[in-house]
């Protein structure tokens, strides 16, 4: 079955931040433990929109429902039906998912520098666009020793493509890509701050398998 991914776009009442991170951190920490299905989840700011990024990895629908019938769960829900007055969510159809090592709660968060693209591709260069991009990391991912990669499209707007990238050693596999313009109509990227980033590790979506 198909992984499930969102993205969620937050904004956060005034006053209420250290308990959105204390009751997020701990749903984050008890998903990953105790939901055999929840793969990932990231939290991540944006200074610049002065919001917060939630990216979601499921194993498939069923770990998804599972998630969300959780206690932890109902007790993030319950906060931010009072305190989120602004929520937008994303599902995406997963094109890549790689995860070339685990992240803990505990990690050194420093270390580490996260991006999340939105591009939006010209009709006539969908498919040049996703040939070069699998190309690209089917000659690089081999020599990257660390970090992840997700890429999806949006569920009900094909030709507009998300991609997060979490690196270390401060070369991002994309970034070159992406700065070929031609693909695009339209491109928004935001670099992130990472405030709690959980994964099972170890997650190689099909698309690139055969190459690693």
């Amino acid at each position: 079955m198909q992984p499930i991914v969102n993205v969620f776009k937050l904004k956060v009442a005034e006053g209420e931040l250290e308990e959105f991170f204390r009751i997020g951190k701990t749903n984050f920490t008890q998903s990953i433990a105790q939901e055999e299905g929840t793969l990932a989840m990231y939290l991540a700011e944006d200074a610049k929109e002065q919001g917060f990024y939630v990216i979601e990895v499921y194993r498939d629908c069923m770990a998804y429902q599972e998630h969300i019938e959780s206690a932890h769960f109902a007790d993030f829900a319950t906060f931010a039906q009072e305190f989120i007055p602004e929520k937008e969510g994303i599902a995406l159809i997963p094109q890549v998912l790689l995860e070339k090592e685990r992240l803990i709660q505990e990690e050194d968060l420093s270390k580490l520098s996260m991006s999340l693209t939105v591009v939006r591709i010209k009709e006539s260069m969908e498919r040049p666009f996703q040939n070069e991009l699998f190309e690209t990391l089917h000659q690089e991912m081999q020599a990257r020793e660390s970090g992840v990669l997700y890429v999806g499209r949006v569920a009900d707007s094909p030709n507009t493509w998300y991609i997060m990238d979490i690196f270390r050693t401060g070369h991002s596999l994309v970034a070159p890509f992406l700065e070929n313009k031609a693909y695009f109509e339209e491109m928004i990227k935001r670099e992130l701050s990472p405030i709690a980033l959980v994964n099972k590790g170890n997650v190689v979506y099909p698309l690139i398998e055969k190459e690693l």
